[in-house]
């Protein structure tokens, strides 16, 4: 955590703190044909670009990391999933 936040200080240790609160209650966007472990999320106006892995049995997901989108909104071509 401590590289990433060194070369994406636009993300800090409060973003990290709230990821369970991203993946709860954030509203969440994925890009068609593209990977699906990319996904947006939005919560309190702001807007975060996430890369999430699952396992092979589809039984767990793992958080692998987190950035803050520049935008306003989510790419025009995402459709919102949650």
């Amino acid at each position: 955590m401590a590289a990433h936040l060194i070369k994406h200080h636009e993300v800090g240790q409060q973003d990290h703190r709230r990821i369970q609160q991203l993946l709860d209650d954030g509203t969440v966007y994925q890009v068609p044909d593209r990977s699906e472990r990319l996904i947006y999320i939005t919560l309190d106006n702001v807007i975060y670009w996430a890369a999430l892995k699952k396992t092979a049995d589809d039984k767990k997901n793992y958080f692998l990391t987190l950035f803050r989108v520049k935008t306003d909104n989510p790419p025009s071509d995402a459709v919102k999933v949650r």
